[in-house]
């Protein structure tokens, strides 16, 4: 009786230990059929704002995804989007070749791209792929190989 009790507990604990780990949070795949004709097949970076929406660099076009449909918005440049960043205020920055700058709301099509780098003075212009962009307090870095861009108060410091 008191092994048969002790094989009963035992098999309790193990059901109730695979049970627990077979909790898991639901993965959705989303592939270019999902989001539309004429993407690119990669995402180069993907984040998450602080209302929930997801945003990938997708080629020449910022993707968002907000839970139901995807919307895509233009660089209006032949550059790839490479890195991306947003700040409290949900402004999102984009890191491109040879180009950066941010996509900003906009009332008749959703997100607008502005150029940053076209601000810059020409002997500035020099410099490769934009990998990393850096939001902090202090204003907003994009980061090339060659030099750090540093965005604050609307102007740039290279």
């Amino acid at each position: 009786m008191k092994y048969s009790f002790s094989v009963f507990c035992f098999i309790l604990f193990l059901f109730s230990a695979v049970n627990a780990q077979e909790v898991i949070y639901p993965i959705t795949n989303y592939t270019t059929k999902d989001y539309g004709r004429n993407f690119n097949y990669m995402n180069m970076s993907v984040l998450q704002d602080q209302r929930g929406l997801i945003y990938a660099a997708n080629g020449f076009k910022l993707l968002e995804y907000d839970g139901y449909s995807w919307n895509s918005y233009p660089i209006n440049k032949a550059v790839w989007i490479l890195s991306l960043a947003v700040d409290s205020s949900g402004i999102i920055y984009a890191g491109c070749q040879n180009e950066f700058g941010y996509f900003a709301p906009d009332r008749l099509s959703g997100l607008k791209y502005v150029s940053l780098s076209d601000s810059l003075e020409i002997g500035d212009l020099e410099f490769s792929n934009i990998w990393k962009v850096n939001v902090f307090s202090g204003g907003v870095v994009f980061q090339a190989e060659e030099k750090l861009f540093l965005f604050k108060n609307g102007k740039i410091k290279v």
